[in-house]
């Protein structure tokens, strides 16, 4: 894994991946909406990073070995996710799902730690 400009902990909007930065932004009708949606994405752990065959959903793959640095937050879904990756073959979940273990109200903070995990290669296979 190489360390770039692009995947270093200063550069991501790591406030994004709280819940009180979307607040604003959720008075919005059309935005509430697409939380919503996102609330129902799926995504099924497995333990190899080949993809599956279905559509619209995430295949994550956890690097379960990764020992770089990662935000507080990226810290908390990494655990979790791996935790989980290591206690089952295939998992089914949803970011509704992960939003309820990390107890926060806005899917779109989880999807900014996963999108952020995955740029730091902790994870892979997330869409």
């Amino acid at each position: 894994m190489e360390i770039s400009r692009i995947n270093c902990l200063e550069n991501f909007d790591i406030d994004s991946e709280w819940d009180s930065v979307h607040e604003e932004a959720l008075r919005d009708e059309e935005i509430r909406e697409l939380e919503e949606k996102c609330r129902l994405e799926k995504i099924i752990l497995c333990g190899s990073n080949e993809a599956g065959n279905i559509e619209g959903v995430s295949y994550l793959w956890v690097d379960i070995d990764y020992s770089l640095e990662m935000s507080a937050g990226q810290q908390e879904l990494y655990r979790l996710l791996r935790d989980i990756q290591k206690s089952t073959v295939y998992t089914v979940t949803t970011i509704s799902k992960l939003m309820e273990a990390l107890k926060l109200e806005c899917s779109f903070s989880v999807l900014n730690r996963l999108e952020h995990l995955q740029s730091i290669g902790a994870i892979s296979g997330f869409k």
